[in-house]
């Protein structure tokens, strides 16, 4: 992944030489984990970054995560949670934000228990 500003910025094929990336850019590689591996035609990795009161000040470390077109709010949250590995206390301080290019950011309510549409999302395709 190319990272700018604790963002995912763009996904680059596994199977790019390293002497071909830009070497003035930032990159993370990281390994894919088992269930993300293969992506059916409803589903999409998404950039996920974590950022406190601003939206655009981002800060740690970005990650790729599945999501199925349609998802419910607290499927992600629970992966979420699993994936970071912190508590239930810790997970309902944070708020969940769709930034995506120049639209207006949507704050999510989790009240609803909202589907989430992968039309809401900038989509890295598939890419190798």
């Amino acid at each position: 992944s190319e990272i700018g500003g604790s963002r995912i910025i763009d996904v680059h094929p596994i199977d790019k030489p390293v002497a071909e990336l830009v070497s003035q850019k930032m990159y993370r590689i990281e390994e894919i984990r088992s269930d993300e591996l293969k992506l059916d035609e409803e589903e999409a990795l998404i950039p996920v970054a974590h950022y406190q009161k601003i939206m655009h000040n981002t800060f740690g470390v970005p990650f790729l995560l599945k999501l199925k077109d349609g998802e419910r709010i607290s499927a992600i949250k629970g992966r979420i949670q699993s994936l970071l590995d912190i508590s239930e206390k810790e997970l309902d301080k944070w708020s969940f934000t769709i930034v995506s290019g120049v639209q207006s950011p949507v704050i999510i309510s989790e009240e609803n228990d909202d589907q989430l549409l992968l039309n809401h999302f900038n989509i890295f395709p598939a890419k190798g």
